[in-house]
């Protein structure tokens, strides 16, 4: 399944609250690759990790359960 149109996920992640779980942005820039490329989504989860400010042990955390969130979206989306 190719990936959505950066547009779109963008336009969908703007109805967001921005204090939407960090791993969750993060877990979406593993599932699709070209947000990892997409300045827009950079700034957006550099801004919402300076509003949670968490220790360097909560952003791990976050990001191992990101990891395990594309894993399960990825297969979702494959099928």
């Amino acid at each position: 399944m190719p990936d959505p149109p950066s547009a779109e996920i963008l336009a969908w992640l703007e109805t967001l609250p921005l204090t939407a779980p960090l791993m969750a942005l993060h877990a979406m820039s593993i599932a699709f690759p070209q947000l990892q490329r997409n300045w827009e989504w950079k700034a957006r989860i550099a801004r919402v990790q300076a509003e949670l400010r968490p220790t360097a042990r909560e952003l791990g955390d976050m990001l191992k359960d990101a990891g395990r969130r594309a894993e399960r979206l990825n297969a979702e989306l494959v099928g």
